[in-house]
């Protein structure tokens, strides 16, 4: 495996951790306290600055209520993926802030739609 391919697992990894982190609620420092370790070592890895050990994924896995497969797997592009994985951001919060989270997300797809019918126009 080259450096590039490294580096782009890494990247994913890292990502994953974070998001799954952010899905569950929970903060850099919560993460270490648990873990028993230093808040920087959670932000290193998140970074992608160091690959944590298998037991460490499988600790993170556990802690943020995700399979281990959603933090070492790409995240997906289905549709019914991601409804999930807003479902898991949505879960917890109150109803008046899941709703303005949901508000928050119509006018972003809005947003983005005209964007993309706006750069359609300008190619033709």
């Amino acid at each position: 495996m080259n450096d590039a391919r490294r580096e782009e697992i890494r990247r994913a990894l890292a990502g994953a951790i974070a998001r799954s982190r952010l899905a569950a609620g929970k903060t850099q420092e919560q993460v270490a306290e648990v873990l028993e370790i230093g808040p920087e070592a959670i932000s290193r890895i998140e970074r992608g600055v160091v690959d944590p050990p298998i037991t460490r994924l499988f600790e993170l896995a556990e802690l943020f209520g995700v399979g281990i497969g959603e933090l070492v797997v790409p995240p997906s592009d289905l549709e019914a993926d991601q409804a999930r994985m807003m479902a898991r951001l949505l879960s917890g919060l109150s109803a008046p802030d899941r709703e303005h989270v949901i508000e928050i997300a119509v006018l972003a797809a809005k947003h983005l739609r005209e964007k993309a019918a706006a750069s359609t126009r300008t190619k033709r």
